[in-house]
């Protein structure tokens, strides 16, 4: 029987932060750090029990694992079929072959090698730890300061615009369940401590507590822009609260805005502006 993963405490999900500069190699093409759409999926507290999570800090599950016994899956059906085929083989064919040999070596080795992968979003402290691609290690840095990019997909447009994360040595993937506009606005609107927290009963319990602690440090403006509102649990919550601030207020303005526009790209970046 498979052992059931021991639950992680708050103090033991804290993290150093690791980086303290953007890695991005430029000012522009990132998206921006908004809640632009209403999220498509809110998960299910009963699927992810075994992940810590409230109001300061939520841990969500990485799958490094599952990715490497993909490629393992798929290196050797490959393999399988070549071994199997009584057509005669070609250059092509004896490439691909050996190619799949090689593929399904490395995920092997990968997978029992591959460092800690971490999925770990501090909302307190405003900092986000993310894995690294392959043997890189995972990531600390503060959520303002990471890049955010969407991926392209094929021809087809099949994988296009799924949310992606630029880290140090990493273009990594983060999903929850909708394209990359919807996740992104998942994500910053639990970063974002000043607003209610995100739709979904996984963060029901935590919903009055969060409101207590806003209103006793007077209901600071937002962090980040929202073009949708972000509205609290109940209506009596929602007129105290429209004492300091509205949403439409702050639909193209978060304090935290400033700060990542004070931002200069990755260092390579700027010494090749300057010997140019």
């Amino acid at each position: 029987m498979k052992r059931k993963r021991k639950k992680n405490t708050k103090e033991s999900l804290y993290r150093e932060i690791t980086h303290h500069h953007r890695v991005g190699t430029s000012t522009k093409g990132y998206l921006p750090h908004e809640i632009k759409e209403m999220p498509a999926f809110a998960f299910d507290p009963d699927k992810h029990d075994r992940f810590y999570v409230d109001e300061d800090i939520w841990e969500s599950p990485a799958l490094p694992k599952l990715g490497a016994k993909i490629m393992m899956g798929v290196f050797l059906i490959f393999i399988l079929i070549f071994l199997t085929s009584e057509n005669e083989w070609i250059f092509f064919e004896t490439l691909l072959f050996i190619g799949s040999c090689i593929g399904f070596l490395v995920s092997v080795v990968y997978y029992f090698t591959m460092p800690k992968k971490e999925m770990i979003f501090d909302r307190k402290r405003g900092v986000v730890t993310l894995p690294g691609t392959m043997w890189a290690k995972s990531f600390t840095m503060e959520f303002y300061k990471v890049d955010f990019t969407f991926s392209t997909g094929g021809h087809n447009g099949i994988g296009a615009y799924q949310l992606r994360y630029l880290g140090p040595k990493t273009l990594g993937a983060i999903g929850f369940g909708g394209d990359c506009y919807q996740d992104l606005s998942y994500l910053t609107w639990y970063m974002d401590r000043n607003r209610p927290l995100p739709p979904g009963s996984m963060f029901d319990a935590f919903r009055e507590r969060d409101f207590q602690r806003r209103k006793a440090e007077g209901f600071p403006p937002p962090l980040y822009p929202s073009k949708i509102p972000t509205p609290e649990a109940t209506p009596e919550q929602q007129k105290e609260r429209n004492r300091y601030w509205y949403d439409e207020h702050y639909r193209n303005f978060g304090t935290n805005m400033e700060k990542r526009k004070k931002l200069v790209p990755a260092e390579r970046w700027i010494n090749r502006i300057k010997s140019s």
